[in-house]
């Protein structure tokens, strides 16, 4: 009976343990993240982009004949890992580390006679929601850099899925920037209450057209390539 009993002790022990082992493990949103990714560019979007490594200095001119050069001083295309915040998927209210692996095209101009930087990438985008991808397209984006100041404008090279990602731009089919005309054109949203110093404009055939600065009233337009 002793031999018995403590079997059936041990028979009820190991329900009760086994039960335990499955009960579901409530998960929180402390030390988590979220991986996602990875994004890449089409072969589509690879082939737009305008610029190479040896594309050394982009000359611009003004109004007055005066000649501004943007030298490259950083060239990349790869796929690179960065983190942003968002919601945990376990609780809205919280924000946490996701980790996104995306791939760039991404050059670098700096001005000497100006203390300018400008850059013009295209990335591999997403929107994401609860943890969750809900959007994918290849963006193309444009900055003037000046202390204190930054101009931006992007828009969509290539919509690929889901949800539309935010973009900032205004498109002309056609513009007039000093002597020369170009087709295809984008340019960064003006508002009165907080206007932007720059007024910046690309397009995916030459890349950074010009941009007006609204300090000087000087309206620098690409001339060539060096």
């Amino acid at each position: 009976m002793k031999a018995l009993s403590l079997f059936g002790l041990f028979i009820i022990l190991h329900a009760l343990t086994g039960c335990k082992d499955d009960d579901p493990i409530t998960p929180t949103c402390e030390n988590y993240a979220v991986n996602l990714g990875p994004f890449y560019l089409t072969q589509s979007s690879k082939d737009l982009f305008p610029y190479t490594n040896t594309d050394s200095i982009l000359i611009f001119k003004n109004q007055f004949n005066e000649e501004l050069k943007l030298t490259q001083f950083f060239y990349f295309q790869d796929t690179f890992q960065y983190t942003n915040l968002g919601e945990c998927p376990f609780d809205t209210t919280v924000e946490v580390p996701y980790l996104i692996s995306s791939e760039h095209s991404q050059v670098t101009f700096v001005s000497d006679s100006l203390d300018l930087t400008a850059q013009f990438s295209f990335q591999a985008a997403y929107r994401a929601n609860n943890g969750a991808v809900t959007g994918e397209s290849d963006i193309a984006a444009f900055h003037i850099i000046t202390p204190g100041s930054m101009s931006h404008v992007s828009t969509t090279l290539e919509y690929k899925s889901g949800e539309m990602p935010l973009f900032f731009s205004q498109y002309f089919e056609t513009i007039t920037l000093g002597t020369k005309t170009f087709t295809d054109v984008f340019s960064n949203f003006t508002i009165p209450q907080n206007p932007p110093r720059f007024l910046i404009y690309m397009n995916f055939e030459i890349g950074i057209l010009g941009f007006e600065d609204s300090e000087t009233g000087h309206v620098w337009v690409f001339d060539r390539i060096e």
